[in-house]
């Protein structure tokens, strides 16, 4: 499945903090040299972005005759997508691991999608955003994380819990190695006694590419 659902780019009438543009300049981010200096990261379209999308196409995508554009399943998106997902440095778990644990509260605060987001991207990958915690599956596959079944969780494994009555948006949550934590460190899988009653549908999700912050022998690709 395409990081975004439409065409954006050059030419291409597109609402300002439009989704799509968004999630196409942070994987224009992620692989652009750092000569070059960062885009704005504000969802609109402007010429900017569109110079970044024709530098990429022509240093990545080899395109004759850059187009500025970026389509569904097209040829840029998914060089983009691919950069980011063979990324030699990976994401490095520990930094990640360490932002969380260092920022967590004891108790909820009602923000664990953004105290688990920021934990993640501060391990040098960027996830989109999305409305509530539950939706964060999908950002996490586009990333390089993948489904994993059984409870042999790991560190830096990220679970997302979805909604029910009382909690609509679901839960996110990270395990450090011992404690599965989000805003606040729990006290076990579950966030609360709501939780724990109800048992909602959840997931769980482990990163496939780790740098070689993580293991000196180099990068770690999981089966």
């Amino acid at each position: 499945m395409s990081s975004i659902s439409k065409t954006i780019g050059k030419g291409v009438h597109t609402p300002p903090r439009d989704r799509d543009v968004l999630m196409v300049q942070q994987l224009l981010n992620k692989s652009r040299p750092v000569s070059l200096g960062k885009i704005a990261e504000d969802g609109t379209i402007g010429p900017n972005t569109v110079a970044a999308i024709e530098e990429f196409q022509s240093r990545v995508v080899r395109m004759v005759g850059t187009d500025g554009r970026v389509d569904p399943n097209g040829a840029t998106i998914r060089a983009l997508e691919s950069q980011l997902a063979i990324n030699p440095h990976g994401w490095n778990l520990q930094r990640a691991v360490q932002h969380l644990t260092s920022h967590a509260s004891s108790s909820s605060l009602g923000k664990c999608a953004q105290y688990v987001r920021e934990a993640i991207e501060s391990g040098g990958v960027t996830l989109a955003r999305t409305n509530s915690a539950k939706d964060y599956g999908p950002s996490l596959t586009r990333i390089g994380f993948r489904l994993i079944s059984g409870s042999a969780y790991q560190k830096g494994d990220v679970a997302i819990i979805q909604g029910f009555s009382g909690h609509p948006h679901g839960h996110m949550q990270m395990f450090d190695g011992t404690l599965w934590i989000s805003d606040f460190a729990q006290r076990d899988f579950w966030p609360g006694e709501s939780y724990r009653t109800t048992k909602p549908t959840h997931a769980v999700y482990r990163f496939t590419i780790l740098g070689d912050f993580n293991h000196p022998g180099g990068a770690t690709k999981y089966a």
